[in-house]
């Protein structure tokens, strides 16, 4: 889905069209509901609304709420890690402590990548609980790290390009000052 929208957009931004966050989710939603929920899709054989219109009249669709922590855990990274004789395990230089009942054992680890001071614990596809922090080097997985230093050195980038721009458009309106009738050389 992305790799058909993100083009769209970046021709829309391009054009100056879009502007706002706003304007990115109008865009989205008219998109998904004109293209994307209306043409076949590849696994359903048929097109969103119509897998969704054959689902309703068959009475198979069904709204149902669901608990906010599943939705969290089904977005959490995975991960198989083997536990130690010390009954720990390792991510990205921390160590955990887990149940010793899991000795030698392999278990998928899920987590928060922004996060990983929280670490689910699971054996045979049953949670076992939360791996303890023992010792923390990284509280994040390094990619959000990187990202955050490239966002905060776009950012700084953008705004000593404006604060430039400020400066300059300042000079622009001061005009002749006494200093420079004078012939005194501003500091640099």
């Amino acid at each position: 889905m992305a790799d058909k929208f993100d083009p769209l957009l970046r021709a829309q931004i391009e054009s100056g069209a879009v502007k706002t966050l706003s304007d990115v989710n109008r865009y989205l939603a008219a998109w998904v509901e004109e293209r994307y929920h209306q043409r076949r899709h590849g696994t359903l054989k048929m097109s969103p609304a119509n897998a969704l219109a054959a689902a309703k009249e068959c009475g198979a669709w069904l709204t149902r709420l669901v608990e906010p922590e599943t939705v969290r855990e089904a977005f959490l990274w995975r991960e198989a890690r083997q536990v130690s004789s010390l009954a720990a395990i390792k991510l990205y230089g921390n160590q955990y402590e887990v149940d010793e009942g899991l000795i030698g054992k392999s278990v998928e680890i899920r987590y928060n990548p922004y996060d990983l001071a929280r670490i689910l614990v699971y054996f045979e596809g049953q949670c076992r609980g939360e791996a303890h922090p023992y010792k923390m080097k990284n509280f994040t997985e390094k990619r959000v790290r990187d990202r955050a230093e490239t966002r905060d050195k776009a950012m700084d980038e953008v705004m000593d390009k404006i604060v430039g721009e400020h400066a300059e458009r300042t000079r622009e309106k001061a005009g002749l000052s006494f200093a420079q009738a004078m012939g005194v050389k501003p500091d640099a």
